[in-house]
């Protein structure tokens, strides 16, 4: 029988052709005028009901589908940390897809995450892609390296003797379970969910949760005018709202299938947190 490194390098080897097409036409797309070198900052208020006075104006940096593997060099994920790290957000979110599937490229990308300074810490949750490459393992390296990794559970972030919920739970396809993320978490306080899949947000919504933190669909990644997408947009990219609840959706940052991004830039989103009436009239409420 076939050791799992054996049969990882046969795949590897069989794919070989297929990759090497993908390179060579993400050589002369890079070459293009306008082809995105550094990510995207995006800034975005994020108005929140019963929201705390001390976290008012809370700055919260997202970093989302960073893909290290043959498509995402490791010097590619460092630049956006240090580009993060120059942002000083108070929290990091992290909302999976740190490998594409290779188990090899897990302590790397775990390592330059460990570089993130946030006041308030780094919070993560596994994507399909991680669990494809070993959960357990990217948990294991990850929490090596400070950053909380919550898989369907919830922390309670403490600043100046008030407090947030923080739930994270595991990708929906895999083993992701909202009720044991919520389990036990306080209500009357904002409460905030990461999941890398933002078909999670009606679930979400019928819990009655605040704002939803979501990836996975790298808002397309190849935008060419005149073709369909797969994702409905009201879960494609970007803010969105229904009854109490806000999903912002990430472009991402990395790259699967092609070695490109068009016409869809890679991003660094940050969420500024702002108290909210709950007026039904106020286009921000969370309720």
């Amino acid at each position: 029988m076939k050791s799992a490194i054996a049969a990882e390098l046969d795949t590897h080897w069989a794919w070989r052709p297929v990759r090497r097409t993908r390179l060579r036409w993400g050589r002369w797309l890079a070459a293009r005028p306008g082809f995105p070198r550094l990510p995207e900052i995006t800034n975005h208020n994020i108005y929140l009901k019963s929201l705390p006075r001390a976290f008012a104006g809370l700055r919260i940096a997202q970093l989302s589908d960073l893909h290290h593997g043959l498509y995402v060099s490791l010097r590619e994920v460092e630049q956006t940390v240090e580009l993060v790290n120059y942002l000083r957000p108070e929290m990091v979110l992290l909302t999976g897809d740190f490998v594409t599937q290779s188990w090899v490229h897990i302590e790397p990308v775990a390592q330059a995450l460990g570089q993130l300074r946030a006041p308030l810490g780094a919070f993560a949750v596994m994507g399909n892609h991680d669990h494809r490459a070993g959960a357990e393992t990217i948990e294991r390296h990850l929490s090596r390296h400070r950053i909380h990794v919550l898989r369907n559970r919830h922390v309670l972030v403490r600043h100046n003797q008030t407090m947030l919920g923080l739930a994270g739970m595991d990708d929906i396809r895999y083993t992701g379970n909202l009720r044991a993320a919520l389990r036990g978490l306080p209500t009357g306080i904002p409460r905030i969910l990461l999941c890398h899949n933002p078909r999670i947000f009606l679930d979400a919504v019928g819990q009655g949760i605040d704002f939803v933190v979501s990836g996975h669909t790298h808002g397309g990644q190849v935008k060419v005018p005149g073709f369909g997408r797969v994702y409905r947009r009201s879960f494609h990219s970007g803010l969105q709202r229904l009854r109490q609840t806000q999903i912002y959706v990430s472009r991402g940052i990395g790259r699967v299938v092609l070695p490109v991004r068009f016409g869809c830039p890679p991003e660094v989103a940050v969420f500024h947190l702002k108290p909210s009436s709950g007026d039904e009239n106020d286009p921000h409420a969370s309720c």
